[in-house]
């Protein structure tokens, strides 16, 4: 774990000015939320209501929300559409070649990697169980892991439930 927190400070310097934990300053955040999302992805607008409903709630608790966009075909402009069509009320940026996909081995769209203050991953895959497979939404959710996640950091437990398996749009990586 710690050799993931000194790669992941080395590599947010720089690409997540918002955070100053990044930049090895003190920051006031309890958590880091990072989704990656695609904007042609049908899952991922599906999702924005949730993680506005998400923003809402915890962002001022303490936990930082951050969108990437791991694709190659993603560009600012089109992020940018995406956010003011969806209206996220948190950063959305570019994964530049793909570098935060490639260090917390996210594989789908949407998938969230939830991060203590020290870097630590302590939550990764799914939002909730509202997709069982690609295109097949269920009529009621049962399970909101990441909610419960966030709820524990809050509380000052370790998440209870720290992996599930995403569901959405493959991430088509390119070779290095």
């Amino acid at each position: 774990m710690k050799r993931l927190a000194l790669s992941l400070t080395f590599v947010l310097s720089g690409f997540i000015c918002s955070s100053l934990w990044a930049q090895g300053e003190t920051s006031t955040s309890k958590a880091y939320l990072y989704i990656f999302l695609e904007e042609e992805c049908p899952m991922c607008q599906y999702y924005s209501l949730t993680l506005r409903a998400l923003h809402d709630k915890y962002a001022k608790e303490g936990i930082s929300f951050t969108g990437l966009f791991p694709f190659s075909d993603s560009r600012t402009d089109k992020i940018q559409a995406f956010k003011e069509k969806y209206q996220f009320p948190f950063e959305l940026k570019l994964d530049e070649n793909q570098a935060l996909a490639r260090l917390f081995e996210a594989q789908i769209t949407p998938e969230v990697v939830l991060t203590n203050a020290e870097g630590e991953i302590i939550y990764r895959g799914r939002i909730d169980n509202a997709y069982d497979r690609p295109g097949r939404r269920r009529r009621v959710i049962t399970k909101h892991e990441l909610e419960d996640a966030l709820d524990d950091v809050l509380a000052g437990r370790d998440p209870e439930i720290s992996r599930t398996q995403a569901v959405g749009c493959f991430i088509s990586f390119q070779k290095p």
